[in-house]
C-alpha cells in the first residue's frame, strides 16, 4: 500500500518526471513500485483467501469487518494506479534503472546484471554494490561471473561469505542472507572444481550431488593475509547496510 500523495496523477506522470529530469533515485524508486504492481493481483488473492479463512474460523471478529474493509480498499487503490501504467512495462522498468545506474543507485546494477546486461558501466556499479554491502552483489563477485572483478576481488568476496555465514546479525533476512548465499557460492564451486579435473570420479560425483541441490562440499575461510584484509572491508559493509536497514525498519 502506498502514499498516492507523494505520486499526484499517478505512476505515468511520475515516470515521465524522473525520466526527463534524469532522477537516479525517483526512478529506482518507480522501479520497484512498477515490480510491485506485478505482484500485487496475486498478493490481493492470497489476502482475500486469508481473511476469509480467519473470518472462517472466528479469529476475525465482527468488529474487524470494518478494519478488512479498509485494508482491502486500500489495495484495491493501488490496483487501480497499476492498471493505470500503460505501455511496456518491463521496457519501461529498463529506461527507469538506465537512468538509476547513471546516478550510481545502488541497486541497480544488480538488477540489470540479472537481466544479462554486462556492459562496463553495470559491472563497475556491481563491484560498488559489492563494496556498499550488497550481500547478492558481494555472492556474484564471489562466484565469479562479473569479469570486471579482479582474483582478489573474488576471493575476498568468497571469504566473506564463508565468514560472514557464521554471524546471526547477517543471516537475519530469510532471502537475502549470507548462508544462501554461500551454498549457492559452494554447488557453483564443485563444479568448478570438478570442470577442472574431469577423470576424477569423486569430483564429478560430489558436482553431481551439489547440481542437483544437495550438499556440497563445505568452503573455508582463507588463509591469505590480503584476501582477509578485503573481505573485512566487505563484512563491515554488509554490516554496516544490515544495521542501517534495521534502523530504517
Amino acid at each position: 500500500m502506498v502514499n498516492w500523495d507523494r505520486f499526484p496523477g499517478g505512476l505515468m506522470p511520475a515516470t515521465a518526471r524522473a525520466l526527463r529530469e534524469q532522477d537516479g533515485r525517483a526512478a529506482y524508486e518507480l522501479v520497484s513500485l512498477i515490480e510491485a504492481c506485478e505482484r500485487l493481483p496475486e498478493s490481493m488473492e492470497r489476502t482475500r483467501q486469508h481473511l476469509t479463512e480467519m473470518q472462517a474460523q472466528r479469529i476475525l471478529k465482527p468488529s474487524d469487518q470494518r478494519w478488512t474493509t479498509q485494508y482491502l480498499n486500500a489495495m484495491q487503490q493501488d490496483l487501480a494506479q497499476c492498471q493505470a501504467v500503460s505501455g511496456d512495462r518491463k521496457a519501461l522498468r529498463r529506461q527507469l534503472l538506465e537512468v538509476a545506474l547513471r546516478d550510481r543507485v545502488e541497486g541497480a546494477g544488480m538488477a540489470l546484471f540479472l537481466e544479462g546486461l554486462e556492459r562496463p558501466d553495470v559491472l563497475a556499479q556491481v563491484l560498488r554494490e559489492a563494496e556498499a554491502g550488497d550481500g547478492l552483489a558481494v555472492k556474484q563477485v564471489a562466484l565469479g561471473v562479473l569479469p570486471a572483478a579482479s582474483p582478489l576481488q573474488r576471493e575476498a568476496a568468497r571469504d566473506a561469505l564463508v565468514r560472514g555465514a557464521q554471524d546471526p546479525a547477517l543471516n537475519a533476512d530469510p532471502i537475502d542472507n549470507l548462508q544462501r548465499h554461500l551454498r549457492a557460492l559452494e554447488r557453483h564451486v564443485a563444479v568448478e572444481v570438478a570442470r577442472a579435473d574431469p577423470g576424477n570420479a569423486a569430483k564429478a560425483a560430489a558436482a553431481d550431488t551439489a547440481y542437483v541441490g544437495g550438499v556440497a562440499p563445505k568452503l573455508h575461510p582463507s588463509s591469505d593475509p590480503q584476501v582477509r584484509a578485503l573481505a573485512d572491508q566487505y563484512l563491515a559493509a554488509l554490516k554496516r547496510r544490515q544495521m542501517a536497514q534495521q534502523s530504517a525498519g
